[in-house]
C-alpha cells in the first residue's frame, strides 16, 4: 500500500506542467539583472513545452523546439542558452521547490539536457574604419551605448542594467565613477567602471536627457519608490524603458548596411539584383543577407562582445600594462577595490584614454557629441 501510494504521489508530482514551473522561475528571478532576458527565453519556449507536464520533458521533447530555432538561423550558442533556462527549472524542481506537503515537485532525477555543438569563432576587435562605418548606421540611443561599451569594455548587460545609483563622484578628476555591484557584475566581485573622455561625453549627454524628461514630467529630482524601476533608474533607456539587449534587430540591420559599404568602399560591387528598393532604403532580403555573410563573414558576424573586445585591443595596441588593462576591464583576478584613491582613479582615466589615441579621434568625439 506505501509503495502505491508513493506511487500515485509520484504521478501527481510530475503533473506539474512546465509554464507553471517557469513563471515560480521568473518570480524568483525578477530582481536579477538578466530577468528580462530570462523572460525572452520563457517566452520562446512555451509554445513547446509549456503546458507539458515537467516529468516528460527531455531531449526528445525538446527536439521540435530545437529545429524550429535551427530552421530561424539561431546560433548553437543562442539555442543552447535557452536550454540552460529549461535545465535550471527542471533542476530546481527536483532540487529545491517542493508542494505543499514538502515533496519535491519533480521527484524523479532531472535528465540530461544535451546542448548544441557550439562553433565558437574568434573575436573580432573593430578597427577604426570599421566603427567609423557602423556606428552611424545604429539609431541614436544605441550608438550612444555602443560608444560607450566600446571606451569602457562593459558586457551588454552592464551597459543595459546601468543604474544612476551607482554614480560615484570623484571631485579630484573631476568626474564620476560607476560601482557596479557584485550581484551585478559576472565575476561576483564589485567592478568600478572607469570613464574615459567619451564615455564621460555619453554620460553627460545621457544625463542631460534623464533631467528634460523629469522636467517634462513635473519633478525636479527623482525620489526612487521600493521594488520598481522606472526609466529615471537607468543611464540608458528607449521610450521610457530599460533596454532589454543592444544584440536586437536594429544591431542586426546596421551591421548588415555597414557590411555592405565597407564591401563597396574596397572597389567591389553587390549584384545589381540584390538591391531592391523599400521605403527606408534597400531591402535587407533573405539573398541579400546571405551574399553579405558570404562576401564578409567576419564583420557580418560582429557581435556586442566584440565591442569589448576592441577596448581591450586598443589598451593593449596603446601599451596599456597587462595589470592596468585587467583592472578597467574588471577581471575578477585584478579588480579595483570598492573602496579607491582618487589617484588611482586618474591614473586609470589617463590609461583608459590611449584608447582614444588615433588619427581622426575627432570623429569619434563629434560623433559622442552628437
Amino acid at each position: 500500500m506505501r509503495q502505491l501510494s508513493e506511487n500515485k504521489h509520484r504521478q501527481r508530482c510530475n503533473r506539474h506542467v512546465f509554464a507553471d514551473c517557469a513563471s515560480r522561475y521568473l518570480t524568483e528571478s525578477q530582481n536579477k539583472r538578466s530577468a528580462e532576458v530570462l523572460a525572452w527565453h520563457v517566452l520562446l519556449l512555451l509554445p513547446f513545452i509549456g503546458s507539458m507536464e515537467i516529468g516528460r520533458i527531455h531531449d526528445a521533447t525538446l527536439e521540435e523546439f530545437k529545429d524550429a530555432r535551427r530552421l530561424d538561423g539561431v546560433s548553437p550558442t543562442t539555442i543552447n542558452r535557452t536550454l540552460e533556462v529549461v535545465r535550471t527549472i527542471l533542476n530546481r524542481a527536483a532540487r529545491a521547490w517542493r508542494d505543499d506537503n514538502g515533496h519535491p515537485l519533480l521527484l524523479t532525477a532531472p535528465p540530461l539536457i544535451t546542448m548544441e555543438q557550439e562553433n565558437r569563432r574568434p573575436p573580432h576587435p573593430l578597427s577604426w574604419e570599421e566603427q567609423d562605418v557602423l556606428f552611424p548606421e545604429l539609431p541614436a540611443h544605441l550608438q550612444a551605448m555602443a560608444l560607450f561599451d566600446v571606451n569602457t569594455g562593459l558586457r551588454d548587460e552592464n551597459v543595459c542594467g546601468l543604474r544612476w545609483a551607482w554614480e560615484v563622484p570623484v571631485p579630484e578628476v573631476g568626474r564620476s565613477v560607476f560601482v557596479i555591484p557584485a550581484d551585478d557584475y559576472k565575476t561576483g566581485v564589485s567592478h568600478v567602471a572607469i570613464l574615459n573622455d567619451a564615455a564621460w561625453r555619453i554620460v553627460e549627454a545621457q544625463r542631460a536627457i534623464r533631467t528634460k524628461r523629469l522636467n517634462d514630467a513635473g519633478m525636479t529630482e527623482y525620489i526612487k519608490k521600493p521594488g520598481k524601476d522606472t526609466e529615471f533608474d537607468f543611464v540608458f533607456t528607449y521610450n521610457g524603458h530599460r533596454v532589454g539587449t543592444m544584440n536586437n534587430s536594429a544591431w542586426d540591420k546596421a551591421r548588415i548596411r555597414a557590411a555592405m559599404q565597407l564591401y563597396t568602399a574596397a572597389g567591389k560591387t553587390i549584384p545589381e539584383e540584390l538591391l531592391k528598393d523599400g521605403q527606408c532604403g534597400i531591402l535587407l532580403t533573405d539573398d541579400l543577407k546571405q551574399f553579405v555573410a558570404t562576401a564578409m563573414p567576419g564583420f557580418h558576424n560582429i557581435r556586442i562582445h566584440d565591442l569589448r573586445h576592441t577596448y581591450a585591443s586598443r589598451l593593449r595596441l596603446a601599451g596599456v600594462p597587462q595589470e592596468d588593462r585587467n583592472a578597467l576591464l574588471g577581471h575578477k583576478s585584478a579588480s579595483i577595490p570598492e573602496h579607491y584613491a582618487s589617484a588611482d582613479i586618474g591614473r586609470l582615466i589617463k590609461l583608459s584614454n590611449l584608447a582614444l589615441d588615433r588619427q581622426g579621434t575627432r570623429t569619434l568625439l563629434r560623433v559622442v557629441n552628437g
